[in-house]
């Protein structure tokens, strides 16, 4: 449930970065600078993220467990970056680079697809090269009853699978959520016109320049009224308080106009009568986001290096040892 709440928090200021503005105050610098990193409909940029504290009460037994507290080091361990491509105009189609530090493994993921509304279906293809992983940490958690040294990785590698084309339950939400996101354009536009309002009418004091970075601590109440920008613009009308067990949150922003980078500190503190049974009493998160002086180049797989879902469970089949594991199953790993 936290997790869920520090990405909301985290896709409002990605959506909120979307502005544009001018000036010479530090306000409008920081507006400005956000604006002019996503103004281009084509573009390339780097990311990063990753829990960098977490703490907990010192009754909890995440102190005395050892297994709760090797668990807590490795969430601790993990990480995400890589980078994204995006070309609105062609085809609105995006492509996702990206690997998740993670139990000691680098896991590769990659997301390609488009998302044109404008007579032609969408697309959205999985490279396969993460499958290895997913049967190795099925592997670790079944006690040999899937040996993934037995998987041939080989006939994996340079593959995709077509996610638009997976099981009927599975293809059914992809198709629903890129739906949800086509007819959607025009709340965006709304929520962009009232986010640079919001940020137009918070105290210019409140922000800091120094040398090319310009930061502003956004508080609990700010975050609150972002939120119901959010959930005001929705025609699925409002949601429930993602801060209801939240005690505190805060985000650090920081805008590099120089450099067109925007460093996030989310730091979040829940409330401790609603959370006793995980003992946690803050965690702090850093986002980091770069624009590239790059053209998005994008390309969608080519026919033959699309696998079928039945394809795919042929390779899992040819392996003497891997019977335990569906194409399903991944696809239900790749939706969580």
């Amino acid at each position: 449930m936290l997790k869920r709440k520090v990405g909301i928090i985290t896709g409002v200021f990605c959506s909120a970065l979307l502005l544009t503005g001018c000036g010479k105050s530090a306000k409008d610098e920081f507006i400005q600078g956000i604006g002019n990193q996503n103004a281009q409909e084509s573009g390339v940029w780097d990311f990063s993220m990753s829990i960098s504290d977490m703490k907990f009460s010192q009754e909890d037994s995440a102190q005395t467990n050892p297994m709760i507290g090797m668990l807590i080091t490795q969430i601790k361990d993990a990480s995400l970056s890589g980078k994204i491509q995006v070309d609105a105009k062609k085809e609105k189609a995006f492509n996702l680079e990206m690997k998740l530090k993670a139990m000691g493994m680098d896991v590769p993921i990659s997301l390609v697809g488009s998302l044109d509304n404008e007579g032609k279906e969408p697309k959205l293809y999985l490279a396969t090269d993460m499958m290895e992983y997913i049967v190795a940490v099925a592997d670790s958690m079944t006690d040999g009853a899937i040996d993934s040294s037995q998987l041939d990785t080989e006939k994996l590698k340079g593959k995709y699978i077509d996610l638009l084309a997976m099981n009927e339950e599975s293809t059914k939400e992809w198709q629903d959520t890129i739906k949800e996101y086509q007819e959607s354009e025009k709340e965006r536009k709304q929520s962009a016109k009232e986010y640079k309002e919001f940020l137009e009418g918070l105290d210019k004091d409140t922000f800091e320049k120094k040398g090319d970075t310009i930061t502003h601590t956004f508080t609990k109440k700010e975050l609150q009224k972002l939120i119901k920008i959010t959930t005001e613009t929705s025609e699925k009308g409002k949601e429930q308080d993602p801060f209801e067990k939240i005690k505190d949150v805060s985000a650090k922003v920081s805008v590099n106009t120089k450099e067109n980078k925007t460093n996030m500190l989310i730091n979040v503190k829940p409330q401790q009568d609603k959370n006793v049974d995980m003992g946690l009493e803050s965690l702090s998160s850093k986002i980091s986001i770069t624009q590239k002086a790059k053209k998005a180049t994008i390309s969608m797989p080519k026919k033959e290096n699309i696998l079928s879902e039945q394809e795919v469970e042929k390779i899992f089949s040819d392996s003497t040892s891997m019977t335990g594991l569906s194409t399903e199953d991944t696809t239900v790993a790749i939706n969580q």
